[in-house]
């Protein structure tokens, strides 16, 4: 048997003073803007927002929300905010403000449009100011941190880069300065997809692995004076990898280009290097390095297991777990890699 117990006491609705002045001594930060008016002006906020900003009530009432943006916010998030804005639409974004005092702050931003017969009369925004665990674990704030830290790292290398040729120029032996800068080149093709996209698809330490080895085989192609040489890339769009096994297939495909670009051609100015890239099951992939050159001389090894690079590349294709098949002629050069654990599930 189910008994329904009511209170002796029926419940009273609010009154818009009670109502609001539960809002206004909330400890949630809220505003509320007004987009029927020019720039969407804020139109009320509570004292958890004046005691999260800094700024009082009565200097921020008419302003639109971007005086707390600054020159380290995100484009990207304002943009988000601003689509969100034009189309009626809630949004969540973690963005960076600023205080009164000039400090910043990472800001929980849920923005949700208040709707009155059908048609948006305002915005609510909800703020909460993020840790520094909540940061790290950020959607969109975390990945940006870390493109940051990759953009530094490739700007050091340019640098690592310019100082080691200006060294390689005053040797007697230029070979090992260049070695080093093509490996470099490779590592900043690397940072480059990881920080700039070239298909503007920023997945948090993925790369687009088309778009990556075409960086690679450039790079190498300008650092070594290859320019005249053609390149080819054909990978399925979509075939995403990680930035540690993209650092591992850069080394490699840098390698092997480099030796196309050096040995290939000698004597010949064009010619046409390939690079073509299949899916193998869910997460495998082969990879085909193919050129028009003269071929590998009769009876040269290659990998050379009496250089450095050749040592190196046999240890990451090892470390890789793949197979590796040489065939070579006069006509030309195919290198196949079959690696078994390579894609990212996403990407495959």
């Amino acid at each position: 048997m189910t008994e329904t117990f009511s209170s002796p006491f029926p419940p009273e609705a609010f009154t818009d003073r009670e109502a609001m002045a539960l809002l206004d001594h909330s400890n949630i930060s809220l505003l509320v803007t007004d987009p029927r008016q020019p720039d969407n002006p804020i139109v009320y906020v509570n004292a958890a927002f004046e005691k999260v900003t800094g700024y009082r009530r009565d200097e921020v009432m008419g302003k639109n929300c971007r005086f707390m943006q600054g020159i380290m916010t995100d484009p990207e998030d304002v943009d988000q905010l601003r689509r969100a804005i034009a189309e009626e639409e809630e949004t969540t974004v973690d963005i960076l403000n600023y205080r009164k005092d000039g400090t910043t702050f990472v800001n929980r931003l849920v923005m949700t449009p208040v709707r009155e017969n059908g048609v948006v009369t305002y915005f609510l925004g909800v703020q909460k100011p993020l840790t520094r665990g909540e940061r790290l674990r950020s959607v969109n704030f975390g990945s940006r941190m870390v493109r940051e830290l990759q953009h530094r790292v490739k700007n050091h290398l340019a640098m690592i880069a310019s100082l080691i040729r200006m060294e390689g120029r005053r040797a007697p032996d230029r070979a090992p300065f260049d070695h080093l800068i093509e490996r470099i080149a490779g590592l900043q093709a690397l940072y480059e997809e990881l920080s700039d996209p070239a298909g503007g698809d920023r997945t948090a330490n993925q790369v687009s692995l088309g778009s990556f080895l075409e960086r690679i085989a450039r790079a190498v192609s300008r650092t070594g004076g290859h320019e005249s040489l053609k390149i080819e890339v054909d990978v399925p769009e979509g075939a995403r990898v990680s930035a540690l096994i993209g650092g591992k297939l850069g080394f490699i495909a840098s390698e092997i280009v480099t030796n196309a670009m050096k040995h290939a051609y000698e004597g010949r100015e064009n010619g046409t290097i390939r690079i073509a890239a299949e899916p193998r099951g869910k997460t495998g992939v082969r990879i085909v390095f193919s050129d028009d050159g003269s071929g590998i001389a009769d009876g040269a090894e290659w990998p050379r297991s009496d250089s450095v690079g050749g040592r190196v590349l046999a240890g990451l294709l090892a470390e890789l777990e793949a197979d590796l098949d040489v065939e070579s002629g006069p006509t030309g050069t195919t290198i196949t890699i079959d690696i078994p654990e390579a894609l990212s599930a996403s990407g495959s």
